[in-house]
């Protein structure tokens, strides 16, 4: 309970923070390291909590300074690991829904930051959300990956 309330109070700070300032880049990859790490976590509260810390981070850091965290959710779809797949989806989901929610806005503000999210939906996400959406995958792979795919 403690670490996820810590997670949650981390997640509120980076909400406010961001919001006036950016994180230095060496600060940002320490949170984002730290979440991909709690990932792996067997709590599915903690998995969560991270999902919305890294969901925040890409939100209000922006996408361009997020790309290695998205990387590393996508690298671990490829996991054998079902709990950890299932965490990887859960933030993807939320980064995916937030994104394509919020495209027009970002055109606006940053035509970059658009770019780099439909390069990088293109690029890394679309096939690898295909891969796990095929016949041939796990039936909860097969569903997270049709959510994630829902948001377009």
């Amino acid at each position: 309970v403690a670490r996820q309330a810590a997670g949650l109070q981390l997640k509120t700070h980076l909400n406010r923070t961001l919001t006036k300032s950016p994180l230095s880049p060496a600060a940002l990859g320490c949170i984002q390291n730290a979440a991909v790490t709690a990932l792996h976590d067997s709590n599915v509260a903690i998995q969560k909590t991270a999902g919305s810390i890294i969901t925040t981070l890409v939100q209000k850091a922006g996408i361009i300074s997020c790309r290695h965290v998205l990387e590393r959710l996508d690298e671990l779809l490829g996991n054998t690991d079902p709990s950890l797949v299932e965490a990887s989806f859960s933030a993807l989901n939320k980064v995916c829904e937030d994104g394509t929610a919020g495209l027009d806005k970002l055109l606006e503000k940053s035509p970059a930051g658009a770019e780099c999210f439909l390069n990088w939906c293109m690029d890394r996400l679309f096939p690898k959300v295909f891969e796990c959406a095929s016949l041939g995958g796990q039936a909860f792979t097969r569903r997270r990956a049709i959510e994630c795919l829902n948001h377009f």
